[in-house]
Parts: C-alpha cells; sequence; structure tokens
C-alpha cells in the first residue's frame, strides 16, 4: 500500500470487493473483506475528504452488516459533499433502521430516535 495514490487505493480496493463477492462469503473477518476495506481505509487516510472511498466504505460495510461503521461513512459522505442519489439514500437509510432497531430492541428508545 505505500507509495500508492488514493485512486490507486480505492481502485485495487473495488477489485478486492469484486474477488470477495465471488467467494460467497459475507464476514467483515473473511480475509477477502478485510483486504478490500482496508484498502479503501488506507485511500481515505490519505484523503479525508475522498468521496469516492467514503461511498465505497459504506456501500461495503452496509453489504457486510457492518451498520454502525456504514451509518459513520454515510455521515461523513454527506458531510465531504456526496450526492445522496437514490442509492445512496437507501445505503443510509439502511443502516438507520438498522441500528435504530438495534437500540429499541435494547430498550434504548432514546438513542434509537437519533437514527431516524
Amino acid at each position: 500500500m505505500a507509495g500508492q495514490t488514493p485512486a490507486e487505493l480505492l481502485g485495487a480496493a473495488r477489485r478486492a470487493a469484486e474477488a470477495a463477492r465471488t467467494s460467497g462469503r459475507k464476514s467483515s473477518d473473511d480475509p477477502a473483506w478485510t483486504r478490500a476495506y482496508a484498502l479503501a481505509e488506507a485511500a481515505l487516510e490519505l484523503e479525508p475528504a475522498n468521496v469516492g472511498a467514503l461511498r465505497f466504505l459504506a456501500e461495503t460495510y452496509g453489504e457486510l452488516g457492518w451498520w454502525s461503521r456504514a451509518w459513520d461513512r454515510w455521515r461523513y459522505y454527506r458531510l465531504r459533499g456526496g450526492e445522496l442519489d437514490a442509492n445512496a439514500l437507501e445505503g443510509l437509510a439502511r443502516a438507520g433502521r438498522q441500528l435504530a432497531l438495534a437500540r429499541a430492541g435494547a430498550a434504548l428508545e432514546a438513542e434509537a430516535v437519533a437514527y431516524y
């Protein structure tokens, strides 16, 4: 990863995610998925306002059911000026619903409201 540009890292992350999808496993602990999001996080570390990396991470974490990370990345995506098209809105809403349901299920209604 050293010496790569954010664009190169994000491209490698996209390729790694495609490879991970072919494995059929959807787990944040799976080495193929870990590689995909680690590459994108490295791109984001080099360029914190990279909306492409933020969106990729939000979508990837959502795909893996890692809702807290998906929610955070969607929030930063919005704050950095990322376009909220229909897919982005659905991803953001899905992450929020999952986090709200988890809070409500744990009798934390006041916290649940923050995600709606």
